[in-house]
């Protein structure tokens, strides 16, 4: 949890082991930490303080203590032979996606403080994509990119088909979601959702400046060969 103690400094407790670190506040990929006084990443020694490497992902209340919750069954079922610290330490990359994409854990858009509309998006997708295409992994990835997209920008939706549209749009066809599914067209897309193929190639510009940015966090690990760090699930004090 943070306590912001100036603009340049807040106070970490890592929900592990209770230990309190000063850190960085521009290493925490948040612009409101009121609103999500939750962060997860690795956390280095930066002189008198410590600084999230590469940046500390915030997230809202419910969602992180489900994955702190998950976290803990994971290391339950694995024998329990080291500290959960140590087996999310060993268990890193897949630890990361999973706090990424929310695998494992309950529905996220019941878990998600979204507003209806931007729910709306998920269940109209939801209804309309075909069984045999939603891989619980990948498709998990789609569902989690959206709830970071609007966390990040809180968009106008008037029409949640279109947003939804051109999910299933960039689902079948970027490589960010790593799906291997024959490509399909906006006119097709489109059809299928009632929208026009203009408003799904506008939305997927919109979206796009996001993307890149969430795969980034999803997969960007930084690997530490000689300098000490702490792997950390923080809350604002």
């Amino acid at each position: 949890m943070k306590t912001i103690i100036s603009e340049q400094e807040v106070q970490l407790k890592n929900e592990l082991n209770e230990a309190d670190y000063q850190v960085d506040r521009s290493s925490i990929a948040a612009e409101n930490l009121e609103e999500t006084p939750y962060s997860f990443g690795v956390l280095m020694k930066w002189g008198k303080n410590h600084r999230f490497m590469p940046v500390g992902i915030p997230e809202h209340e419910a969602p992180f203590y489900a994955f702190l919750n998950y976290l803990k069954e994971q290391h339950k079922e694995s024998g329990g032979q080291q500290t959960v610290g140590e087996y999310l330490a060993s268990t890193l990359v897949q630890q990361f996606q999973a706090f990424i994409n929310r695998e494992g854990m309950s529905n996220p858009i019941d878990m998600w403080n979204g507003k209806p509309q931007q729910k709306a998006v998920l269940e109209l997708l939801d209804q309309k994509l075909e069984t045999h295409v939603k891989d619980e992994y990948f498709y998990d990835r789609v569902k989690g990119f959206w709830i970071y997209y609007c966390e990040q920008e809180s968009p106008i939706i008037r029409k949640p088909a279109v947003f939804a549209a051109t999910l299933e749009y960039m689902y079948k066809t970027t490589p960010y979601f790593g799906t291997n599914l024959p490509p399909v067209t906006q006119k097709y897309v489109a059809k299928k959702y009632g929208v026009s193929p203009n408003s799904i190639s506008k939305r997927k510009y919109e979206l796009e400046d996001q993307l890149f940015e969430w795969w980034m966090k999803s997969v960007k690990i930084v690997k530490c060969l000689t300098t000490p760090f702490r792997l950390i699930l923080a809350v604002r004090l």
